[in-house]
């Protein structure tokens, strides 16, 4: 959520543009011009289901690019427009501890979305594919 934030006053919601970096390397880099929905339609729906609050933080996901991150490696994270920049937010990955809790959704993934997020059958382990 930073190293600084952007006032939302000060830039045009479809006009922001987010970097990520993977070890060094530019892994993302999209507008929110190409949310699926755009930002008044995501405000509008949730304010149906709770009271938004100053200050409430929605994460609306990520562009395509991202690729999966292991423990030691540095993502960093960049969000500019209207002249301004939330500055890089560099995150070094760590592997958790704690076990996940016998309640709530748990993550899930089959090995077409492991697949995809290795980005070929091969980088996520598996043998290659004998189809052509």
């Amino acid at each position: 959520m930073g190293p600084a934030l952007i006032p939302a006053a000060d830039v045009d919601p479809s006009g922001l543009r987010i970097r990520t970096w993977h070890n060094g390397e530019l892994v993302q880099d999209d507008t929110t011009e190409e949310l699926l929905f755009p930002f008044a339609r995501l405000v509008a729906d949730l304010s149906q289901l709770l009271t938004l609050e100053p200050g409430d933080i929605i994460l609306t996901g990520t562009p395509a690019g991202a690729s999966v991150a292991q423990p030691g490696d540095v993502v960093e994270v960049e969000v500019t427009g209207g002249g301004l920049s939330s500055g890089r937010l560099a995150t070094t990955v760590t592997e958790g501890t704690t076990a996940f809790a016998d309640f709530g959704a748990r993550p899930k993934s089959d090995d077409t979305q492991r697949e995809e997020a290795y980005g070929s059958r091969e980088a996520a382990g598996f043998p290659p594919s004998c189809l052509s």
